[in-house]
Formats: C-alpha cells, sequence, structure tokens
C-alpha cells in the first residue's frame, strides 16, 4: 500500500491526467452524437435504469450515460491494467484472507462483474500468486492474448514466479469442460459473471438457466459457475470494484465478499446453484446501487429480461378515438428517438421495441419530443402529419394526454 505523498503524487498525476483526456473525449464525441441523433445506447441506458432502478430520476440519465463512458475510456488507458508497480495503489478490502501470503494457493472460481476497475482484477490475483484460467468474450480472447502474456511475465519477473495465466473463450462449446479441467488440475477461474454471454449469445434461453432477482427486476442467468463450484467444491469468492475519487483523481478499490463454499453448505445441487447465483448477483446488486454510474453493463443488461413477458404485460393499442380539442403529449418516460446512420427510429423503452420511421416522420417526433410540456391538439399536428400517422402514434400510446401519467406503472 502506499506508504508517503512522495510516492503516490506521480501516480495520482498520470491518472488524473487520463481521467481529464477520457472526459474530454466522451464530451466531445457524445456532443456530435446528440447533434446528429445517434442516441441508441442512451435510449437503451435509460430504459434499463427505468426497468431496474425506478427511482432514479430521468433527468439524471445522461448524466449517469456519460459517467459510464468516461470510466470504460479510462479503463483501456488506466496504469493499473498493466504496470506491476501499480498493485501497490489498489485499495483491497472485505474478506481477503485467500490473499494472505500464508493461504494455500488451491483452486477458487473468483466473480468479478463489469463495474469500476474490473480489468485489473486478474494483475491483482495473478500478483497474489494465483495462475489463473479467464473465461472471456472471443474479441477479448482475440485481441489481448498478446497484451495478457506481456503482463504475465512482467509480473513473473517482479516477483521471481512461475505462474501463467490462460484466456479460455466463453463462447466455445466446450467451454464448461474447459473450465473443469481447469478445476482439476489446481488452476483458479476468474468470469466475469455479468458477461453472460456462453455459448449461443446473451440471448440464448435453455432449461439450465434460472430466473434471478436482481434490483428492481427479474432476469434470466446462467448455472456454470455455481455447478462447477458445488461439482469440484472449490469455493466462488465473489470481488467488486469501484472508483473512489480522491483529490480528484480515481483510485480503483476492490472489495472482496465472503467466499460461497459448497463444502461448508452441505445443500443439494439444484438447491445451492440456485443459492450461489442469487448470493453472486445480490453482491453486484449492492454495489451497483451504490455506485450506479460505473456499471457498463447498463447497456446491455436488457438481454437477460424476459422481454416477450414485458410485451404482455403492456396494455393493448387504443381502441377509443381521439378528442381532437384535447392536447396531446409525446411520452418522453416510455419512448424515445434514435438514428442508425440515417435512418430514424422510434424505441419503446417498456418493451425494447424499435420501429423504424421515415425521415418526415422522425423529424416531427423530434420536434415533438424536444417540446414536451407544449401539447398539440389533433387540428395542430394534421398541419404536419396525415390523421393515419397520428392515430398510429395514438393507439400506441406515445402521444397522451396531460392526465395520463408517465410512467411505466401506467402501462402494466
Amino acid at each position: 500500500m502506499i506508504s508517503s505523498t512522495e510516492s503516490i503524487t506521480p501516480y495520482r498525476k498520470t491518472v488524473r491526467a487520463a481521467y481529464q483526456t477520457a472526459t474530454e473525449a466522451v464530451t466531445i464525441r457524445e456532443n456530435m452524437k446528440a447533434q446528429t441523433g445517434q442516441r441508441k445506447d442512451f435510449q437503451f441506458l435509460a430504459a434499463n435504469l427505468a426497468h431496474f432502478m425506478p427511482h432514479i430520476p430521468a433527468s439524471d440519465y445522461e448524466a449517469i450515460y456519460r459517467q459510464i463512458l468516461i470510466y470504460h475510456l479510462l479503463s483501456k488507458s488506466y496504469p493499473a491494467d498493466v504496470n506491476v508497480k501499480s498493485m501497490d495503489y489498489m485499495r483491497v478490502e472485505g474478506d481477503t484472507a485467500f490473499l494472505d501470503p500464508q493461504a494455500q494457493r488451491t483452486a477458487r472460481i473468483f466473480c468479478s462483474f463489469h463495474m469500476g476497475g474490473y480489468q485489473s482484477v486478474m494483475a491483482l490475483l495473478f500478483n497474489a500468486g494465483y495462475s489463473l484460467s479467464v473465461v472471456t468474450t472471443r474479441k477479448f480472447y482475440d485481441t489481448q492474448r498478446d497484451t495478457i502474456n506481456r503482463v504475465a511475465r512482467e509480473i513473473n519477473s517482479f516477483k521471481g514466479t512461475n505462474l501463467t495465466i490462460q484466456l479460455l473463450n466463453a463462447e466455445s462449446t466446450d467451454i464448461g469442460k474447459q473450465m473443469a479441467m481447469s478445476l482439476a488440475s489446481g488452476r483458479s477461474i476468474l468470469i466475469l459473471l455479468d458477461g453472460n454471454t456462453g455459448i449461443g449469445g446473451a440471448h440464448h434461453r435453455d432449461s439450465r438457466q434460472l430466473r434471478v432477482p436482481f434490483l428492481n427486476q427479474t432476469i434470466f442467468s446462467r448455472t456454470g459457475v455455481a455447478t462447477l463450484s458445488h461439482a469440484f467444491k472449490v469455493p466462488i469468492i465473489p470481488i467488486t470494484s469501484y472508483y473512489v475519487h480522491m483529490d480528484g483523481v480515481p483510485i480503483p478499490h476492490y472489495h472482496c465478499s465472503p467466499a460461497i463454499a459448497p463444502g461448508l453448505l452441505a445443500m443439494p445441487q439444484d438447491e445451492y446453484v440456485r443459492h450461489a447465483t442469487s448470493v453472486l448477483y445480490q453482491v453486484l446488486a449492492d454495489r451497483v446501487e451504490q455506485h450506479v454510474d460505473q456499471w457498463e453493463n447498463w447497456f446491455y443488461v436488457h438481454k437477460f429480461l424476459d422481454t416477450d413477458a414485458l410485451a404482455v404485460q403492456a396494455l393493448p393499442a387504443r381502441q377509443e378515438p381521439i378528442n381532437p380539442l384535447a392536447k396531446l403529449f409525446f411520452d418522453t418516460h416510455r419512448f424515445g428517438l434514435f438514428k442508425l446512420e440515417s435512418d430514424g427510429y422510434l424505441f419503446d423503452k417498456l418493451t425494447y421495441l424499435a420501429y423504424p420511421l421515415t425521415s418526415s416522420v422522425y423529424n416531427w417526433l423530434s420536434v415533438l419530443s424536444t417540446n414536451v410540456y407544449l401539447g398539440h391538439s389533433m387540428t395542430d399536428m394534421l398541419g404536419h402529419q396525415p390523421a393515419s400517422v397520428i392515430n398510429r402514434f395514438y393507439q400506441l400510446r406515445l402521444l397522451i394526454y396531460f392526465h395520463e401519467a408517465s410512467s411505466f406503472n401506467v402501462y402494466k
């Protein structure tokens, strides 16, 4: 750990500069994207926040969105990712007995999440003496092998060890067998549980998946991690990461939760798998609630929702005619707009459905969504769009009356 102000100053200066650079880059890029309507990622994040953390005001979404992007960009250049000396600057807390120099380096399953300085968890564990099999995405597998090998050589040289890091492709058809072989050989596994892609991708569903409570929703989760833990009687150790700003410098902190140990619980496999998976997602939920703007998977968590069930919950299309004199308003809580290149879409945040729009309709809806508090009568809108278009969006409940509360609760 840090022993003096003098030793931390160069490190903090480097990190502060990287953070400022990331902030400036994100601000410039997102301002340009907003001007051209390239807001798909923002709209999905907004939908996910509304579903999972409905108490957060929509007015906070933009700041959360940009801060996540800043931390993500920072992680690509963060010195802790590749600098062995930066191990001294990591703040590690919680149940850290497995890091004790006297503790046996027996096989464990380390579960982390796409949050804070998560990319340095691998270096943290390797530096502590664990040979690792890291379950990761195909993209990371293909592009980062050389970097990981370089980091491993650096740490081995620095520590005088001969440890290894093996990358396992999460989408490989025999990934379960590869993980089992790693544990059987005494290697530990590191996996980012909330990536959850696996064979068939994130949208794949099968009977082995569990429905697990997470924040304000229920999601689908794979069960391979807990199943292997039970089969090999190895503990699962959750490690969450988050940044804490110290004098304007985001310093990565790592919290080690108590191990989930099948040998101590003596549960049947099915019961243990459900218990362990639920505990892991509760660990994540607790940390996300504390640091909502540090979880990268706000952009993807909808992939693990039962979106078919959400669509069924929505009220059917309106049948009653429009009151031609009453003012109608664009429901910005439920709907949003975005473009992919030059193609415009209307996005339903309740059902996650996107509707393609003509340029004329997209531009008209953009005006309505920008001036959301003004309201327009049917007579007013007929000067911009034909009655069939207006009726379509009224039936879809995009256009609502003033007395209709703008909340998902209205539609459930």
